[in-house]
């Protein structure tokens, strides 16, 4: 007896078995939950893509809005450069055919000179010179000078120091005349070596494209502020010429003569407008007088104004008036104005 409820007891404590029901349950449940966490991953992944494709779209929106400004200018400074080249490959072409057609009439003259005049040879070699320094110059027409402009601090790189006497040149000529842009320029040059005590900085030479420029900003300049000055590109001779005659001018002024009463043109000096003198040879000459060049002993054309008088008489010149209405007519006329319009 006591070993059968030992017995009894012993299998009474151990686990049931587990029924097959619930078990096949469990394999659901877990089957259920894979079904569904695949089903949540594929519908956040086609959130995610959708969301990636909306901000793709309206990225790609804000980027064409905010280039479409920035397109619109490009294509009109594109448009403007180009115009700007047509221009100046029109004026190019028109220079170098007025260039060719100038040296073609140099050359006749010059062949027509040395076939007629062979013993002249020696004389008419200086033509030949200035041609060659035309032909070797042929943008000074396209050229000014530029004084007062300060130079870049010392020490600077030569391309620093070159784009900023640029930006100075092109700020300057842009003041006085609004024509002028970064495309106006070709090139920009200082004339002189540098010196660091110097009481004023270099001149630069600058380079235009086209020669109505340089026209319009020559008769423009008298805007400019002190100590900006312009003056048109010119030869050695003409440099000199123009020295000579603004020192006669100064010694003018000295003189008590009124600024305003001297005028300069080419390489004469006018004197409340009558010729007073002209540069040449490095020199100062004196123009003579219209009345000494009419009564000058050696003047052929006297004989004709007064055929029955003397001419080393003014007394008898003046007795003769009333007889020869020729006499009395001649001295009055007054060739200022004639000698003005040639100029």
């Amino acid at each position: 007896m006591l070993k059968v409820e030992e017995t009894t007891e012993k299998r009474g404590r151990g686990r049931p078995p587990k029924s097959t029901t619930a078990v096949k349950k469990t394999s659901n449940d877990a089957t259920n939950k894979a079904t569904n966490d695949a089903l949540s991953a594929i519908d956040f992944n086609n959130l995610l893509a959708d969301i990636e494709s909306k901000l793709k779209a309206s990225f790609a929106d804000l980027i064409a809005q905010a280039m479409a400004p920035l397109r619109s200018l490009i294509n009109d400074r594109v448009q403007a450069l180009n115009n700007k080249l047509n221009a100046f490959e029109t004026e190019v072409r028109l220079q170098i055919d007025q260039l060719a057609s100038d040296l073609d009439h140099l050359r006749s003259s010059s062949s027509r000179r040395q076939s007629n005049e062979p013993e002249t040879a020696a004389a008419n070699t200086l033509p030949v010179s200035n041609t060659t320094t035309l032909v070797s110059r042929p943008d000074t027409n396209l050229n000014l000078v530029i004084y007062g402009i300060q130079e870049s601090r010392k020490g600077s790189p030569k391309h620093i120091r070159a784009e900023e006497d640029l930006e100075s040149v092109t700020t300057t000529l842009s003041n006085i005349d609004d024509a002028i842009d970064d495309y106006s320029i070709r090139d920009c040059i200082r004339l002189g070596k540098y010196k660091e005590n110097a009481r004023s900085p270099r001149p630069i030479l600058a380079k235009l494209f086209r020669p109505t420029d340089v026209s319009r900003l020559l008769s423009k300049r008298s805007k400019l502020q002190h100590p900006i000055v312009i003056k048109p590109d010119m030869t050695p001779t003409q440099r000199s010429q123009e020295a000579i005659l603004l020192k006669q001018r100064w010694l003018l002024m000295q003189s008590g003569t009124p600024k305003q009463s001297i005028k300069i043109r080419k390489d004469k000096l006018f004197l409340n407008g009558r010729p007073h003198g002209q540069a040449v040879d490095s020199e100062y000459k004196l123009l003579p007088l219209v009345s000494d060049l009419l009564f000058s002993p050696n003047n052929k054309s006297d004989a004709s104004l007064t055929p029955t008088t003397n001419t080393s008489s003014v007394a008898n010149t003046q007795s003769d008036a009333s007889s020869s209405p020729t006499t009395s007519v001649q001295p009055q006329v007054n060739p200022s104005s004639d000698l003005s319009n040639n100029d």
